[in-house]
């Protein structure tokens, strides 16, 4: 049976329900703008049709995904229409909702002191106010604004207006869940570098809430993974150093499979204020074993040509670990970005690079790129070219690399290369680490320089 509009304006005045019906509330938030809610609340339903004003939900609610339902008894429900008016309450907004009517303005004689009301017609509230006192015009009049009454569908708070049938007249539990934007979160990783070749790893989560409401006391939990959203047709074409506080991770949060994904519930309920952005501690180990390597990565062989082809560069800083428990790791690392410190000597934490990383799965290799070395470097230089058919080149390479340290130094030359290729000469040893890379690791002693050569036959 279709029920028409006729039937709710007989209702009764509509129920008005706010935040402090609240018996529970809890967000899961994912990595891409988007979260869901549950909010619950304690209600008691007339029995019959009614119309129930659900206050303080989010600003940036997807209305289309809305579902209230009775927890205890689902059936005695029934919702036939949703409204969601997230025009809020504004002295801006109530002009705008006045315009072409009449409004009071009480204005004060500077020389008397009395106050006096006009009448006074909104004509337009763009770039500014002009009404119509009388038979005069005024631009941005002085004085007090006086409404008569609040505009329709102008609310304090952004509420779901629902129209449902009811058959349960008891005090009961009532759950609306919906989808929104506005919430976001993040990892941010802080790491600390020993000399021991260890690092003291922490982990804060950043929560971002922009949905134009705030959620007290929330229930928190966190998806980490890549969840497919449909872009809506019309959209398509738009498309400091933090200190190792370990003393404050006492309770890290507990994480679980959810389909594909990961999902974290942080350990404590917390309040998410709007427009506000604050940090969770997600966990913090330390001594986790790392490796250091200066690494040269290079495509110059593919890059042939008939003249000399020569290419300066320095050494990639690169730290490599596993996500493993036998390195004192072994959790789901969510993506973001780690940032990596190391005390000078005189025992002063400073900033030596940052990477970001994808979503890491336990047993997983983490690599972070941390800049430049300054002392080592490599000088690369094409020797010879020759054409051996149409879709046949060698080419030949001489790379010198310069160690500037005090001490001995191991580095790591990738090169890249496309096509069916051999190495056919080689100064050094070295290993195929792919299909498409040969690789050098090479010890360069203490204020040295060292040459590598090599030939390469690449068929395409």
């Amino acid at each position: 049976m279709v029920i028409g509009a006729s039937a709710w304006a007989n209702a009764d005045e509509p129920i008005k329900s706010t935040p402090e019906d609240q018996t529970a509330l809890a967000v899961t938030i994912y990595n891409s703008n988007l979260a869901l809610v549950k909010d619950q609340r304690n209600l008691q339903l007339p029995k019959g049709k009614q119309v129930l004003e659900f206050a303080g939900v989010s600003g940036a609610m997807k209305p289309e995904t809305a579902l209230l339902r009775n927890i205890k008894s689902p059936d005695s429900l029934r919702v036939a229409e949703q409204n969601f008016d997230y025009d809020l309450l504004s002295p801006n907004k109530l002009l705008e909702k006045s315009l072409g009517q009449y409004i009071q303005i009480a204005r004060t004689n500077p020389a008397t002191g009395k106050e006096k009301i006009d009448t006074a017609k909104v004509l337009s509230t763009n770039n500014g106010l002009i009404v119509q006192i009388g038979n005069t015009i005024e631009t941005n009049p002085d004085g007090r604004f006086i409404f008569s009454q609040l505009p329709k569908n102008l609310r304090a708070k952004p509420t779901l207006t629902t129209q449902l049938e009811n058959n349960d007249t008891k005090q009961r539990d009532y759950e609306l869940s919906y989808l929104t934007t506005g919430l976001s979160w993040k990892a941010d990783y802080v790491a600390e570098l020993t000399e021991q070749d260890t690092l003291d790893l922490a982990s804060w989560v950043t929560l971002s809430n922009n949905s134009n409401t705030e959620y007290r006391d929330a229930t928190v939990q966190l998806v980490a993974g890549d969840v497919n959203l449909v872009v809506p047709e019309r959209q398509r074409h738009n498309l400091d150093h933090m200190a190792m506080r370990k003393s404050s991770v006492a309770e890290s949060p507990s994480v679980e499979n959810l389909m594909e994904y990961k999902l974290y519930s942080l350990p404590q309920k917390t309040t998410l204020a709007n427009a506000q952005t604050k940090q969770v501690a997600l966990f913090s180990k330390s001594n986790i074993r790392v490796e250091r390597n200066l690494v040269f990565h290079m495509n110059a062989a593919s890059n042939y040509s008939r003249g000399e082809n020569t290419d300066k560069s320095k050494a990639d800083i690169e730290l490599t670990f596993k996500n493993k428990k036998s390195r004192n790791l072994g959790i789901p690392l969510p993506k973001g970005i780690v940032r990596v410190y190391q005390k000078d000597s005189k025992g002063n934490a400073q900033f030596i690079g940052e990477d970001r990383i994808d979503h890491i799965a336990e047993n997983e290799t983490v690599k972070l790129k941390l800049g430049k070395s300054f002392d080592v470097s490599a000088v690369y230089t094409q020797t010879d070219y020759q054409k051996i058919s149409s879709n046949t080149h060698k080419t030949s390479h001489k790379v010198v690399f310069n160690n500037a340290k005090d001490t001995s130094q191991d580095i790591k030359l990738i090169e890249t290369l496309y096509g069916d290729w051999e190495i056919t000469k080689s100064s050094e040893k070295w290993e195929k680490a792919n299909s498409k890379k040969a690789q050098w690791i090479i010890t360069l002693p203490a204020k040295s320089k060292k040459e590598l050569t090599f030939s390469v036959m690449t068929t395409y």
